[in-house]
């Protein structure tokens, strides 16, 4: 093995002037490169697979390719050469191992790439429905996210904790008059039991639209009230008060038959009748009580903004539906996925175990001692890369910059991040 003049290109790589007032980090600090990727509407980063650093913006790509990737790409093949004679068996060459481990990485990421479409193709009208539930989800999310902020606040949830209290009102509501109705002559206790169970229904109903017209009042009648809103609040109380008099009208009728009897009851036996404020005035003052506790539970379950719990409502559902057939397609690749990624571990575990085997060569220590130089800069480069991407974070912080990153998880193949999650990336190169 020659001892001059071998290293060539790892030389000029590691002698690259990366000084931090040289003129290779002065055209990566472009402030008008700055100024016109943080100002971008739409700025896709780089892909995951290729020889550039993954999730690097395009000036930043481009800075890479023409300063860094022209002398650092010679360099290591300059390293995989030697390595290559570093094997006993000449018809089995040796290779950099993070070099290999990159190309099972990235022929990884396209095979799963290359499922996807083959799926996406024997299930287009299934992914036709996706995108669209997509959508549906992606702009309920936008209109619950935007009343969320006006109201700053979570929304009250009608849920079966709420209709069961309304029934325990209406059960209540039932204990109260079953004595009456079931003393009508004109009842047996089987009709007397499905009138009171309706009374009380009506009870609990008329409560529940009362409270609900209470709650929603300056919504439906406010500053901000649209057209309809007053027509349901109107319909709220027209069913509630038609329920109430209903109720009223059936028990004054149920109570007044009773006193009734007991005041015939009276003349013919001797003693005193019942009094009438207290027989039927008692029960009418019990149900009005009955009433303004179902008035109080739906005026505190309810949501003074009745269309915020509902676009809660509608975010939901339609995220379960997009969800749900997100994750039946998405099963249907998981074997192929799986396979793929056994594929690739069992190879990566080879080139680790083919690596550990000539690891004793004096071509693959000398290898790695050049290897170590080239890496030394490459850390540079990084640092170089994060403090562009600090810059930009800062100015794309202040436009409302839309950053893409490839994502192969996302039916359009994107997905968008903020400035400050871009800000958390960590760079690493490639060895390809």
């Amino acid at each position: 093995m020659k001892k001059k003049n071998v290293f060539k290109n790892v030389d000029a790589y590691c002698n690259l002037d990366l000084r931090p007032d040289g003129k290779i980090i002065k055209s990566l600090m472009s402030q008008r490169a700055l100024n016109r990727e943080g100002k971008t509407a739409d700025l896709v980063l780089s892909d995951v697979v290729g020889s550039a650093p993954s999730n690097i913006t395009p000036h930043m790509r481009n800075w890479f390719n023409s300063n860094i990737e022209r002398l650092r790409k010679p360099a290591l093949d300059e390293v995989n050469n030697l390595l290559a004679k570093a094997s006993p068996d000449s018809n089995v060459g040796g290779a950099l191992l993070e070099r290999k481990i990159d190309q099972i990485t990235d022929n990884q990421v396209i095979s799963k790439r290359k499922a996807q479409k083959q799926n996406q193709q024997q299930n287009t009208s299934q992914f036709s429905i996706l995108e669209e539930n997509k959508k549906s989800y992606e702009e309920s999310r936008r209109m619950y996210d935007r009343r969320r902020m006006e109201l700053r606040r979570e929304p009250k949830m009608i849920g079966k904790l709420y209709w069961l209290m309304i029934a325990f009102v209406g059960v209540f509501e039932l204990f109260i008059n079953f004595a009456a109705f079931n003393g009508l002559e004109m009842t047996t206790q089987f009709t007397a039991t499905g009138s009171v169970a309706i009374v009380a229904m009506l009870l609990a109903l008329s409560s529940h639209y009362i409270g609900t017209f209470i709650k929603e009042f300056q919504f439906r009648f406010g500053d901000r009230s649209r057209d309809g809103d007053r027509g349901i609040a109107y319909r709220q109380l027209a069913m509630s008060m038609i329920g109430l008099f209903i109720v009223l009208g059936a028990v004054w009728y149920a109570r007044a038959d009773y006193l009734n009897g007991k005041i015939l009851e009276a003349s013919m036996m001797g003693g005193k009748p019942p009094s009438y404020i207290s027989t039927i005035g008692g029960s009418l003052i019990q149900n009005l009580g009955v009433w303004v506790v179902g008035i109080i539970i739906a005026y505190m379950w309810h949501d003074s903004d009745p269309e915020f719990p509902e676009l809660r409502k509608s975010r939901d559902y339609h995220s379960k539906n997009y969800r749900k057939l997100e994750q039946e397609l998405s099963g249907k690749l998981e074997k192929e996925y799986r396979r793929i990624d056994n594929e690739a571990k069992n190879q990566i575990t080879d080139a680790k175990h083919f690596d550990t085997s000539i690891s004793h060569e004096a071509y693959f220590l000398e290898a790695r001692k050049q290897f170590d130089r080239l890496s030394s800069q490459d850390a540079t480069v990084i640092g170089m890369l994060q403090q562009y991407q600090s810059e930009f974070v800062e100015i794309s912080s202040e436009n409302e910059t839309v950053i893409q990153i490839i994502d192969d998880a996302n039916v359009s193949g994107k997905r968008e991040i903020t400035p400050s999650e871009f800000g958390s990336i960590q760079f690493s190169l490639k060895h390809v």
